[in-house]
């Protein structure tokens, strides 16, 4: 008989290279827990089911066979899971609020472990700390950033945590992205409209922000930059949408 199966409810949805994406969630007991497979990256079709409909998405829960704990500090979350799954069920909105409040740390500093430092964006050194993700109510939304650069878009949140300390991070939240390119592309608003929007709706509720380590790459293989991991308001900014919501929009 095979490892039993572990249910995990999702509260990170991001965007990674090659049509690849990254979860993460967190079980019954409140152990965070990051899915990767044993060979390759997990491809956006696996978050649909066999008929086509979005299956994994934020605060769905899935029933999932953890085979193996692969900790590299500062990403200690990660652990093997076989690819296969089934969706359990998903969080009412007071759940969902009180999942996020639980896993709350008071500020970003005391999310990872380790210290953070400040050299062209906030990181801490690869192989240290003890966490690489992490849930904050910030004091503010300063700015939402949306903008085009020469090879990328830019998807920015300019906050204030509970502490007073600021921070410009980028944003790989796969909805909050899809809901800005989708006003951009498809409805024709100018960028600096979108981003005024999305800071107004972000800003009107409560906000839980879900902050999150990159990994360390050619340029700088000893950093893992902070980033923002999930997007989450109540009452929801999205309106009940997903990111497949506005990506099947954009391609009519």
């Amino acid at each position: 008989m095979g490892p039993p199966m572990t249910l995990l409810t999702i509260t990170d949805l991001t965007r990674m290279a090659h049509g690849n994406v990254c979860i993460a969630g967190y079980t019954p007991e409140g152990r965070c827990l990051r899915p990767v497979f044993h060979k390759g990256g997990i491809a956006e079709a696996w978050l649909f089911d066999e008929h086509g409909a979005i299956a994994v998405r934020p605060f769905a829960t899935l029933a999932v066979t953890v085979a193996k704990h692969v900790p590299d500090p500062p990403h200690t979350e990660d652990h093997i899971i076989d690819p296969v799954y089934h969706v359990a069920g998903r969080l009412s909105t007071s759940q969902q609020q009180a999942l996020l409040t639980a896993s709350a740390d008071p500020t970003v500093a005391a999310i990872f472990g380790a210290p953070i430092h400040a050299d062209a964006g906030w990181y801490i050194r690869a192989g240290t700390g003890t966490h690489s993700l992490g849930t904050v109510q910030p004091r503010a939304i300063e700015q939402v950033i949306y903008a085009e650069h020469p090879d990328r878009w830019e998807y920015t949140f300019v906050f204030t945590d509970q502490a007073g300390a600021q921070y410009r991070l980028g944003v790989v939240d796969l909805a909050l992205r899809a809901s800005f390119d989708y006003l951009r592309a498809v409805q024709g608003v100018a960028p600096a409209e979108v981003a005024r929007r999305g800071h107004a709706a972000i800003s009107a509720g409560q906000v839980f922000l879900r902050i999150g380590l990159s990994r360390g790459w050619v340029k700088h293989p000893d950093r893992c930059y902070l980033q923002i991991t999930g997007v989450h308001t109540f009452p929801d900014y999205l309106k009940g949408k997903c990111f497949a919501d506005f990506s099947r929009a954009a391609r009519g």
